[in-house]
């Protein structure tokens, strides 16, 4: 079959959706408004290994106001209705606690394929806006963006349900098994991490100190964020939230990793410009009072824990071996040195907490 006569199938079969989807997609009764035209765009960010690839639907549609034009982002991958069920709750738990998450507008089943209808985010991603101001030394006009991301992620955790709950204790053993076993430190340092994980433990508070086990993100990074004309973030890509649940501090943390990292940028950003970046999302996370029933030195004590962990573990592979390119070890140099020194913000952001408790 041709690529075009396979398109005017799947307009077809997108044409049924957005009837059947209206209220959702343009606020009105299902079936009301005229498609006049479809337009689909070329495939793009394909992933081979995943089977998952992205195009944009443009819908021209007629209503009693006249004709309107409405663009879809549209997810394809293997048939898994249960990330597309993950991503309505999550948006209805946070519609009105500052967007975090794309409009979900449909879902349907195409030849084999999951096929997921959202809000097309008119943004630009965290990562580069950030990157682009450092340069210009104007990443302070993104305070605004980063305490917004804080805000809004610390909602959608708070709306999250728990499934069970994970002692300090169990995080602290799981740290020291992996600084046991990584190559990444040498028998000296691995003695050092060693002892400063089990201060940490004790600051936490052990097995007295359980952390609720909740659906989060799974790979909250600047990447991942886009930040719309109005200022306000997006968090997208939300396909690795089936995993299984874990403590807030997991995705705090793979968000802190990924900000420090970009000192390897550096002079174009430097770790003040980190640090002020790291201190505005956390004023915005902390700033109702810290989570989990905890206090600000337990919570460094976490955050520590968990970083040692996700360093050494990761979500595939250890930071240490998925961080690479030539500019990686200019991070994970600094990165060492906060684990061996036991600072939870590290190197590049030390000092970078704030007041809030």
């Amino acid at each position: 079959m041709s690529s075009a006569t396979s398109d005017a199938a799947l307009a077809s079969y997108l044409r049924e959706l957005i009837r059947d989807n209206a209220e959702s997609l343009f606020g009105i009764a299902a079936g009301e408004p005229h498609v006049e035209q479809l337009a689909l765009s070329r495939p793009h960010g394909r992933n081979d290994s995943q089977n998952r690839y992205h195009r944009t639907l443009t819908v021209r549609y007629a209503t009693a106001g006249g004709l309107r034009e409405k663009r879809i982002w549209l997810k394809f991958l293997k048939s898994r209705r249960v990330v597309y069920d993950i991503h309505v709750a999550a948006w209805n738990r946070t519609r009105d606690a500052g967007r975090l998450f794309p409009r979900p507008y449909f879902y349907g089943e195409w030849r084999g394929e999951a096929v997921m209808g959202m809000e097309l985010v008119d943004g630009t991603s965290l990562r580069d806006l950030f990157l682009r101001r450092a340069l210009v030394r104007r990443s302070g006009s993104l305070d605004a963006a980063f305490t917004a991301l804080g805000r809004a992620l610390r909602a959608f955790h708070d709306s999250s349900e728990a499934s069970g709950a994970r002692s300090t204790n169990d995080l602290a053993e799981n740290a020291c098994r992996l600084a046991s076993g990584t190559a990444h430190l040498a028998p000296g340092e691995r003695d050092r991490a060693l002892e400063r994980i089990r201060s940490a433990a004790v600051v936490a508070g052990g097995d007295r100190t359980q952390l609720p086990l909740i659906r989060v993100h799974h790979d909250c990074t600047l990447r991942n964020v886009l930040v719309r004309h109005d200022g306000s973030p997006c968090l997208v890509d939300l396909d690795s939230m089936p995993a299984p649940c874990k403590s807030r501090w997991y995705d705090v943390t793979v968000f802190l990793i990924n900000l420090e990292s970009q000192i390897k940028f550096a002079p174009l950003c430097d770790a003040e410009t980190i640090a002020a970046a790291w201190r505005s999302f956390w004023s915005g996370y902390a700033g109702a009072g810290l989570p989990d029933g905890l206090s600000l030195e337990q919570a460094q004590a976490v955050l520590f824990l968990t970083k040692v962990e996700y360093a050494f573990e990761g979500a595939w592979l250890p930071v240490f071996e998925f961080y690479g390119g030539l500019l990686a070890n200019r991070y994970l140099r600094r990165l060492k040195l906060s684990l061996l020194a036991g600072d939870a913000v590290g190197q590049v952001a030390n000092q970078s907490w704030g007041s809030r408790t």
